[in-house]
């Protein structure tokens, strides 16, 4: 047996021990729930929002410098446990714009 084997082996035998534990348990199907639920509410409020026929009047546009993916994440975690919500699932004010 190699010595790279020798190493491996024992580690993938522990993995394989520790998962054999693990099966799906009912608190995860109820957060895949969750997650489906909040997304379908999602949707239909998304497909009730009416178009804007008429001209616009003004518009504001936002440069968002330095607004990275992970500088939003941050942001949102942020202001989310400063509002004591789940700071993931939280959404910045521009976010929730309709346009």
């Amino acid at each position: 047996m190699s010595h790279v084997a020798k190493r491996v082996l024992p580690a993938l035998a522990f993995m394989g021990l520790s998962l054999t534990g693990c099966s799906e348990t009912n608190e995860s199907t109820v957060h895949a729930n969750d997650w489906y639920q909040s997304g379908r509410e999602a949707v239909i409020a998304a497909q009730n929002v009416q178009p804007i026929d008429r001209r616009a009047k003004n518009v504001i546009f936002f440069i968002g410098d330095g607004m990275g993916v992970s500088t939003q994440t941050a942001a949102r975690i942020l202001e989310g446990q400063q509002l004591g919500v789940n700071g993931e699932a939280h959404q910045l004010s521009f976010e929730r714009f309709p346009y």
